[in-house]
């Protein structure tokens, strides 16, 4: 920081400062995407979503709920007592 005058210390934000909070921000947000996972990730997990799927791979993807409903024991009508 600069000092300006004899007065009260005056701080001066300068562009390096914002470029360094950029790169550790991009940093932070690389480390939690490899350490942790994105939302992406969890909703995969919790067979909400797949966003790595494209459309054209729709039958997979459904064959993917099907099987895990089969293995949780939900019937496909919603009806458990089906």
């Amino acid at each position: 920081m600069e000092y300006e005058g004899s007065g009260p210390i005056k701080p001066r934000l300068k562009k390096e400062h914002f470029r360094r909070v950029a790169e550790a921000s991009k940093h932070f947000d690389q480390y939690i995407r490899e350490t942790v996972g994105t939302e992406a990730d969890f909703a995969r997990e919790r067979f909400e979503r797949r966003d790595d799927l494209a459309d054209g791979d729709i039958d997979v993807q459904m064959a993917e709920q099907k099987l895990h409903a089969k293995s949780a024991g939900i019937p496909r009508s919603g009806n458990r007592n089906a």
